[in-house]
């Protein structure tokens, strides 16, 4: 493993306090960027470094990472939609991803942020390569095995989600005898 610092770019919520502490665990040096109005400020206990940008300061978030000498980057937590298109403040880089972008989906957004790091040297890794403790196993977690409907409503739950998802609409429903509840 590099002697490079570990790259969180961090928004609101507790992964990035996660995946910082699992980064520290492993004896991985941390420097995160946050974002000013997302991300909890007690981070910096978590981390080497901490330096903080607005939403949309896309280049100079990277420069602090090049600086930094990262080589590798997270993406954690999450950005507030409203706070993103009210009070952002894209820099040059950031207007250019938005140039190439096909449409404003959060998506493509993302994949979008991840190829402008990937072009500065900034390999993106997943959370469950921080720590594949992250993720839940495969099966039964608790309670009874599911009934045959269950099962059913599973299906056509992962089914729903998964075009969802593909048009951005949203990532869960709720499903009860083959009826969707809610979005």
């Amino acid at each position: 493993m590099s002697d490079a610092p570990l790259g969180l770019v961090a928004g609101g919520g507790r992964l990035p306090f996660v995946l910082a502490d699992a980064a520290r665990a492993q004896g991985r040096r941390v420097v995160a960027v946050a974002h000013h109005g997302e991300t909890d400020p007690t981070l910096e206990r978590h981390v080497e470094r901490l330096d903080w940008v607005r939403v949309g300061q896309l280049g100079a978030l990277t420069a602090i990472l090049e600086r930094a000498g990262v080589v590798q980057v997270v993406l954690a937590g999450s950005i507030g939609r409203v706070r993103s298109l009210t009070q952002a403040r894209p820099d040059w880089s950031a207007l250019r991803v938005v140039a190439s972008l096909r449409s404003r989906r959060d998506d493509e957004l993302l994949r979008a942020v991840a190829a402008h790091f990937e072009a500065h040297g900034l390999k993106v890794v997943a959370p469950q390569d921080v720590t594949p403790t992250i993720l839940a196993p495969s099966g039964l977690l608790a309670g009874p095995a599911l009934s045959a409907e269950q099962q059913k409503d599973v299906a056509l739950g992962a089914q729903v989600a998964a075009s969802l998802g593909a048009a951005d609409v949203g990532q869960t429903v709720v499903l009860r005898g083959g009826v969707v509840l809610a979005v």
